[in-house]
C-alpha cells in the first residue's frame, strides 16, 4: 500500500463494513463472501503494518480508519463466534442429530451421545 493513496483503506474499511451488514448465517453463498471481504480488509492492514515495520511514513490521515477497520473485523469475528457457539449449543441441545462447523468453518461431525431428559 502507498502511503500516498489511502483508497485501499477506504475500501478495506468499507469491505468490512459490507460484509458485516451482509452476514447471514444461514446462506453459505454470503458467508463465503463475507469472508473474502474481511480477508482483504486484513491483507490491507497487514501491508500497513509491513510498510510501518521497514521504515515508510505513515500517512497521519490513514490512522483512525485504520483502526475503525481493526474495530469492524473484531465485531465481525465476534458475530461470527457468536453464530458457532448458538450452533454448537443447538447441536448439543439436539443430541448432536446433525455436523457442526467448527471455527475454521471445517465440518466437524461429533459422535452421537445418549441425553437424558431431551428429545431430538
Amino acid at each position: 500500500m502507498s502511503p500516498r493513496n489511502s483508497d485501499p483503506v477506504a475500501g478495506a474499511l468499507a469491505g468490512v463494513r459490507q460484509a458485516l451488514a451482509e452476514w447471514d448465517a444461514t446462506d453459505l453463498e454470503r458467508i463465503e463472501r463475507s469472508n473474502g471481504m474481511i480477508q482483504s480488509a486484513i491483507a490491507v492492514l497487514r501491508e500497513f503494518q509491513a510498510s510501518l515495520q521497514n521504515g515508510q511514513a505513515a500517512q497521519p490521515g490513514n490512522r483512525p480508519a485504520l483502526l475503525e477497520i481493526q474495530r469492524e473485523a473484531t465485531r465481525m469475528c465476534s458475530v461470527v463466534d457468536h453464530c458457532l457457539a448458538f450452533q454448537r449449543g443447538l447441536m448439543l441441545r439436539l443430541g448432536h442429530a446433525a455436523p457442526g462447523y467448527g471455527a475454521s468453518g471445517a465440518m466437524i461431525e461429533p459422535a452421537p451421545t445418549a441425553m437424558s431428559g431431551v428429545e431430538a
